[in-house]
């Protein structure tokens, strides 16, 4: 077990036959800080695929705090005929703030 001073970060090894092969034995501690902060080990974020941005889902099972990384959904673009004409609303779906993002950027490409 090693204590670092700066970050008081411990690294705890463990030897468990029934974790998968991509599991990482390897658990590191860190502090919840005064505004519920915390920072997610370099391993971590690389092993779960996290970068700066992502969304997380949190849970609590079986006393366990997990973490998930959420993926944003599929996009596609509406066009004004996949809208109804009255309220403008989508015909199928729902419009989100992804959608917008890709539809101003498909227009805008369309535009150049």
């Amino acid at each position: 077990m090693s204590d670092r001073k700066a970050g008081r970060e411990q690294t705890i090894t463990c030897l468990d036959s029934r974790r998968e092969s991509w599991e990482n034995c390897i658990m590191s501690a860190t502090i919840i800080r005064e505004k519920r902060q915390t920072t997610l080990p370099v391993e971590v974020c690389e092993a779960a695929g996290l970068s700066p941005g992502d969304k997380v889902d949190w849970r609590i099972e079986d006393g366990e705090i997990r973490g998930r990384k959420i993926e944003p959904e599929s996009c596609e673009v509406l066009d004004f005929d996949d809208l109804d004409p009255v309220t403008l609303a989508p015909k199928v779906g729902t419009i989100t703030e992804e959608s917008i993002v890709s539809s101003i950027r498909a227009d805008r490409e369309q535009s150049q």
